[in-house]
């Protein structure tokens, strides 16, 4: 039989299958792992079984609270993984405590739940709760407590976990100004209980139409007795504009400043001429020397405006005088005297030196100019009387 093969090329083939079986046996035990550390990935090959013989292989150490996907006793199968969660430091600044934490969690909403910290209504947390966690992060919970607020006619209660007044009123949006007087500072500090108010003050400019009052003018008028005054020309009331500040504490008006006038009318004096004539007296001689139809003594006080001599004669006739009157002679009141009308009106009431008060109520053609007769009740008295020069008053 003819031989194909030498003994060495038989040799090697078998070799050759020895190496390819082993081979296959080795990489069908061989296993595939991906380990994951903080998001990083390496890829490994072990012979190893279980999840703490892998790691210990590779020198991968767990640390105290690090997070491991597997239970390290864990058989791993031929393709598997393995994610580890280092644990990183942090700190806790919540219910007036400072706490430090070792934790694997990756965001701080997380961190909280895990650690089991409570977040109430209105707790205000100094990092976002969906920040990633990073080695050394500091984290303060702000507790909310309740407060009670008086302003624009109502009192109500709020949660804050705001630290100031301020603070508290910008996260509630309640609109103040500096104007406004508040019960407390805004910088004081809120604190459980806490209660406060605000007066709300506003202000506004106005302006208003103001008169203004006239002023009187007194003019001496030699013409008029003293006494009398006459009124030349009325008052006019001026007009001005009046540009003040009005301040407001909860709607009601506490504080009013002017700040400007402007007169947009002028006012019109009132003139009055006063009389400064002074009215002519004769001295009263005595009480028992006044006997107005004997020729006694003029009478006291006599008020008069004019004074001037005339001649003066008498009559005693019955009839009428030209005014329709019956002429009188009245001891002690008012007589009867003829006059020329043109020199002393009728009607006139006068007194005559040594006869008396008359009143001007009749005439006679002999009258004329400053000529005077004086009715008598009997002609023996006219004849009496006869013609003499008297000084006869114009009466007021």
């Amino acid at each position: 039989m003819k031989r194909f093969f030498s003994k060495s090329v038989f040799i090697s083939l078998f070799a050759a299958v020895v190496i390819l079986a082993v081979s296959i046996t080795v990489n069908s035990m061989k296993k595939h792992v991906t380990i994951v550390i903080d998001g990083k990935e390496q890829v490994v090959s072990t012979f190893k079984n279980t999840v703490d013989e892998v790691l210990e292989e590779n020198g991968i150490t767990i640390e105290k609270k690090d997070r491991v996907s597997r239970n390290t006793s864990d058989v791993l199968a031929k393709t598997d993984k393995i994610e580890i969660d280092r644990a990183v430091p942090v700190e806790l600044i919540a219910d007036g405590a400072v706490q430090s934490y070792l934790t694997p969690e990756k965001t701080v909403r997380a961190f909280l739940k895990a650690e089991d910290v409570t977040l109430y209504e209105k707790d205000k947390v100094s990092v976002d709760l969906d920040a990633q966690i990073v080695s050394g992060m500091s984290m303060r919970i702000d507790r909310a407590v309740a407060v009670e607020l008086t302003a624009d006619g109502e009192t109500q209660t709020y949660l804050t976990p705001e630290k100031t007044v301020r603070e508290f009123l910008e996260a509630e949006k309640i609109p103040f100004n500096e104007k406004d007087k508040f019960s407390v500072a805004l910088e004081e500090r809120v604190i459980a209980g806490l209660q406060m108010s605000i007066v709300r003050v506003t202000s506004e400019v106005v302006e208003e139409i103001q008169s203004i009052a006239f002023g009187v003018q007194e003019k001496k008028d030699s013409t008029m007795y003293k006494g009398k005054t006459v009124v030349k020309q009325e008052g006019v009331k001026g007009e001005k504009k009046i540009t003040k500040e009005i301040t407001y504490e909860d709607g009601v008006e506490v504080a009013s400043v002017e700040l400007s006038e402007e007169v947009i009318k002028e006012p019109v004096d009132k003139i009055v001429a006063v009389g400064t004539k002074v009215v002519q007296t004769v001295k009263k001689p005595s009480t028992s020397s006044i006997v107005a139809s004997r020729g006694g003594a003029i009478p006291s006080s006599l008020s008069y405006s004019k004074a001037f001599t005339v001649e003066a004669t008498a009559y005693a006739l019955d009839g009428i005088t030209a005014t329709g009157t019956v002429p009188r002679r009245v001891e002690g009141g008012w007589s009867t005297i003829a006059v020329d009308p043109r020199v002393i009106p009728y009607g006139t009431k006068v007194y005559v030196e040594n006869y008396g008060y008359a009143i001007a109520e009749d005439t006679g053609g002999a009258i004329k100019g400053n000529r005077v007769d004086l009715y008598m009740n009997s002609v023996s008295a006219a004849l009496n009387w006869g013609r003499r020069n008297v000084t006869i008053y114009i009466l007021n």
